[in-house]
């Protein structure tokens, strides 16, 4: 059995900065959160079982200072868009986004005709971006209270989108004070996050941003998987392909993938079966069974030098996000609680069609220490 280690995807210094913060020491979803590579909208959907909306505030052409002594900025074309995330109850996030584009004139014209905004511009040309997580903090605001903040970038394809987003204070909870008793000792602590858009600016929902392989797909999934009781639960059924990054960041441990059989279809020469078990803290708590159909022969042309079928190997090597449908939740209650899903990932040629069974454990892990590799009750879903 072949095995694959996914370790805990924020840098070392960065996770010692942290400590006895609410991004490291808090309730473990804080980190999930905190290592979210464009899926903070779907993320928080999923916390606060509650759709979640995009306000832009500003959208502007930027003449903004370079950063990196290493690039032609007299070649580069810069945007900047201004948001505030919310629920119903209320802003939980700010954000601001910038865009750099490098010989892509096809994203400079559909950004300036409006076709697109800044913060879509992966989702529209289908380019799958690395992520890197630049800086993360904690700032005490002027009432007193703790604002988390972070940074990134995402890159790729001669398109970089730097972007910081700052959290109003104990935002995981938001939902609680405000329906809650502590509404009105809550109201006055938020100034920042509750200010209007400037009258003269842009005022708009900003579709795809923080859902980066879900986008117009988002709302279909969440109903799906609202029925399901824990946050975390409701993220791993309706994450886009960053499973691994979620158990990770949830648990702060590393994830292994174990592949029980990686074969060949007999009968169809460009179609492949995958069946991989998933550990954490040394439990087996999941199963992943792959159909990975390839229909372009420049990718099947890289199988045959030896690149794998994963499917997250093959649309990284390609740089391409697929399309994303969920086509069924399903739960089980005894004997083997758990809880799957089955769904499809497609572009550049590439058709997966994937089923997850998780066990109910997977969901409380925290107290979980072995010697050796313990299989738990996976439930047959599918």
């Amino acid at each position: 059995m072949g095995e694959e280690t996914c370790n805990f995807p924020v840098p070392m210094d960065l996770q010692a900065k942290l400590r006895g913060t609410q991004w490291m020491d808090g309730d473990p979803y804080h980190r999930v959160v905190l290592a979210s590579n464009g899926y903070v909208n779907t993320l928080l959907s999923c916390w606060y079982n509650s759709k979640v909306e995009v306000v832009v505030l500003r959208d502007m052409l930027s003449d903004v200072n370079p950063i990196e002594k290493d690039f032609e900025w007299a070649q580069l074309q810069q945007f900047e868009r201004k948001m505030q995330i919310q629920t119903e109850k209320g802003i939980f996030c700010v954000c601001t986004c910038r865009a750099i584009l490098r010989d892509r004139p096809d994203a400079v014209e559909a950004v300036l005709s409006r076709r697109i905004g800044v913060d879509q511009i992966f989702h529209h040309f289908r380019i799958l971006p690395r992520f890197r997580l630049v800086d993360a903090g904690a700032e005490s605001s002027q009432e007193g209270r703790v604002c988390l903040w972070r940074e990134y970038t995402l890159r790729g394809e001669g398109i970089e989108c730097r972007v910081r987003e700052d959290f109003r204070p104990d935002f995981l909870e938001m939902h609680r004070l405000i329906c809650g008793a502590d509404k009105a000792a809550d109201t006055p602590l938020h100034k920042r996050f509750r200010s209007e858009a400037h009258p003269l600016t842009v005022n708009f929902a900003s579709k795809n941003f923080g859902s980066l392989v879900l986008g117009d797909e988002l709302g279909k999934v969440l109903s799906e998987v609202s029925v399901a009781k824990h946050p975390l639960q409701r993220a791993l059924l309706a994450a886009g392909g960053n499973v691994i990054r979620i158990m990770s960041t949830y648990h702060l441990c590393e994830v292994s993938l174990h592949v029980h059989s990686a074969v060949k279809k007999a009968d169809a020469v460009n179609t492949f079966e995958r069946d991989v078990f998933i550990s954490c803290r040394g439990v087996i708590v999941g199963r992943a069974r792959s159909t990975v159909r390839i229909e372009a022969e420049n990718v099947l042309d890289e199988v045959k030098k030896g690149l794998s079928t994963a499917p997250g190997a093959l649309f990284r090597r390609f740089n391409c996000l697929p399309k994303f449908s969920l086509l069924k939740v399903a739960f089980a209650e005894s004997p083997r609680p758990g809880f799957g899903r089955h769904y499809t990932l497609e572009g550049s040629g590439i058709f997966c069609e994937i089923r997850e069974e998780f066990a109910q454990i997977v969901l409380d892990l925290s107290d979980r220490s072995t010697d050796g590799l313990v299989v738990e009750g996976i439930p047959e879903l599918f």
